[in-house]
This record gives structure tokens, sequence and C-alpha cells, in this order.
């Protein structure tokens, strides 16, 4: 069995003076080193630290009726969702929420602080607004393999909302303080008026 630890180590600078002459000396650090035994399990990936290294993250497997599923765990909690595969987990740049993307079946969901979003064929690009307040990734609503590659519709999905509908989305980005969004977009395979890799504003 694994047993996970978490290492929390930091340094104190201290100025040591000679005793009769009260002239300092080279400076020393003192290093403590405390150890927190978090859980232990039998297999885990995906170790993620919150930017104010106050929590933590991680993936482990779980056995039933002889097949293995993934959880999450955050600060030492066990998730009760189990999935085939995850993508992540990872936090927020302010530290406060955690996502990551799963598969359970043949479908995919965007798993944002515990709550399940809507199923889709693929979930992918996940990102968080730098303030952490917006959430965004690429959704495809249908995709299957045909002679050119795949036929496919995607959208790109913002705080839970659904934009339009393309043939293919991708880049999805935030401006900074996540006021904006944007991604690249083609309908051509839907719409041949639109021309092919426009780029696409939100509000």
């Amino acid at each position: 069995r694994l047993l996970f630890l978490t290492l929390l180590g930091y340094g104190t600078l201290v100025a040591a003076r000679e005793p009769d002459k009260g002239k300092a000396v080279t400076p020393r650090v003192e290093l403590k080193i405390t150890e927190k035994v978090l859980g232990e399990y039998d297999w885990r990936r995906d170790i993620a630290i919150s930017s104010d290294q106050k929590r933590a993250v991680w993936t482990v497997a779980r056995t039933f009726n002889g097949e293995k599923k993934l959880a999450v765990v955050v600060d030492g909690e066990e998730g009760k969702q189990l999935y085939d595969q995850i993508d992540g987990p990872f936090f927020s740049p302010d530290g406060k929420r955690v996502a990551f993307t799963a598969k359970r079946g043949d479908k995919c969901v965007a798993v944002i602080d515990g709550r399940e979003g809507k199923e889709y064929s693929l979930v992918e690009e996940f990102d968080f607004s730098d303030d952490g307040s917006h959430t965004g990734y690429i959704a495809y609503l249908f995709r299957k393999p045909d002679a050119v590659g795949f036929s496919r519709q995607s959208v790109a999905v913002i705080d839970g909302v659904e934009g339009k509908v393309y043939e293919y989305v991708r880049d999805l980005t935030f401006s900074p303080g996540g006021k904006h969004s944007a991604y690249a977009a083609s309908r051509r395979w839907l719409d041949p008026t639109v021309p092919d890799g426009s780029v696409i504003v939100r509000p």
C-alpha cells in the first residue's frame, strides 16, 4: 500500500553574535520539517498544491468488482464520484476552487467544486480566469470518426453556459480579470459562408 505524506518546511534566519565582542557573524538558517499523513491508498497520482500552499488535491484509485475506478481527494476528503478517467485535478489561481475533467463510460464531464456539469462526448481545455471567478472549457456535442478525421459539433462553455455551436472550437482564453473570454472557431462544415478560423470574443 502507498502511504502518502505531505512535507511542510520553513526556514528561520538567525543573526548570531559573539558574546564578548558583540559583532554580527554569518547568519544561519534553521529548517524545521513537519510531516502529516493525509491518507493511505493503493495508488495515487496527479498531486496539485494550491498557490497559498495550504491545500492539496490528488487522484486515487479504488477497485470495485474487479474494476479500477478513480476518485479525487481534496484536502484529505475523498469525493464520492467515481470515474474511468480523470484529467487534473487542479486549483484555481487563487487556490479557492478545484476542478477537473473526467470520463465515465462514453461520456465526459467537467467537475467544478465537486459539482458535475453537463455530459458531453468530450471535454477539454478547461481553464480558470486569473482571479478564479470564471470557468471555461471546450465541449463536443457530437464527435465520431469519418473519412477525413472526425465529424463533430463543439461549443465553448463559459461559467456553465454554452456558446454557439461550431464544427471546431479551440484556444479558449480569458482576459486579465476574467471580464472577457475568447476562442478560435470554425463552421465550414455547418455553414460554408462562415470563414474558417474565426476568432470569437464574448463580452
